[in-house]
């Protein structure tokens, strides 16, 4: 299960590092209305909400499918890319079996949702920023999986027969988590792509990310992805950028 994102996740982030470069500077978008039966952006959405928004937003053709420069939507892409939702699967009050299923359906969907955008940045660069956006999204439910994942695995003995294949499934997960930060950072750099509000936005997701899932990753991950993060934190030319990137690159 566990393995299955992982390969998602990562496959996300290919896709996305291999489409960067072909892109020019996002612009104005014209504003469309939003489709209707998604769920409100006025109140927290639950991780039942995901589906039910994958379900009407991966079919939409790009003229409809909701931006953030659009007023209408903007409260929408919020709403989606918060990730209060996420809280639900790291609350121990409730049932692992509970959260594990709910947070995995709830990933499938926002994984679905981030390659729908992502096929829309493709072809129309104006949607940039709501990719990197739902890319955010995506390093906030890693975290929690990975959290997850910890939790699973305390549950079953060292000694059941099942316990060196489920780690060792779980030890693959944590290096594709480890693609996934690198590839996000290897996005934050594309300056001439995104604007420097949702790159200050992302570098604080990436942050947080590499902090939690930091201490799990192989010694060879961490401090490459240390050192990547560094760089950025030396050149970026954005201040509120190299400010987030300043305790990864410090060693805090």
């Amino acid at each position: 299960m566990f393995d299955q994102a992982r390969k998602l996740l990562t496959l996300s982030i290919i896709a996305l590092v291999g489409v960067l470069i072909a892109c020019a500077p996002p612009e104005s978008a014209t504003a469309a209305a939003l489709p209707d039966g998604l769920p409100s952006s006025a109140q927290p959405w639950s991780l039942a909400d995901y589906p039910r928004a994958a379900a009407i937003l991966v079919p939409l053709p790009n003229s409809q499918l909701p931006r953030s420069t659009d007023p209408a939507a903007a409260a929408l892409i919020q709403r989606l890319t918060s990730g209060d939702a996420l809280a639900f699967c790291a609350n121990r009050a409730q049932p692992l079996p509970d959260r594990m299923q709910n947070c995995m359906a709830a990933g499938d969907a926002s994984n679905a949702i981030l390659h729908r955008y992502m096929a829309a940045f493709q072809q129309d660069p104006n949607f940039a920023d709501d990719l990197l956006r739902v890319q955010g999204f995506e390093l906030q439910r890693a975290e929690m999986m990975a959290g997850l994942a910890t939790e699973f695995m305390a549950t079953i003995p060292q000694s059941d027969p099942s316990y060196a294949t489920r780690m060792g499934g779980v030890q693959q997960m944590r290096q594709g988590f480890a693609g996934m930060i690198q590839g996000g950072a290897i996005s934050l750099q594309a300056r001439a792509v995104f604007s420097e509000s949702v790159r200050e936005d992302f570098a604080a997701h990436l942050v947080h990310a590499f902090q939690t899932m930091g201490p799990d990753l192989s010694d060879a991950d961490r401090a490459s992805i240390t050192s990547l993060l560094g760089q950025i934190a030396a050149s970026d030319q954005n201040t509120n950028v190299r400010s987030r990137l300043s305790s990864v690159a410090s060693g805090d």
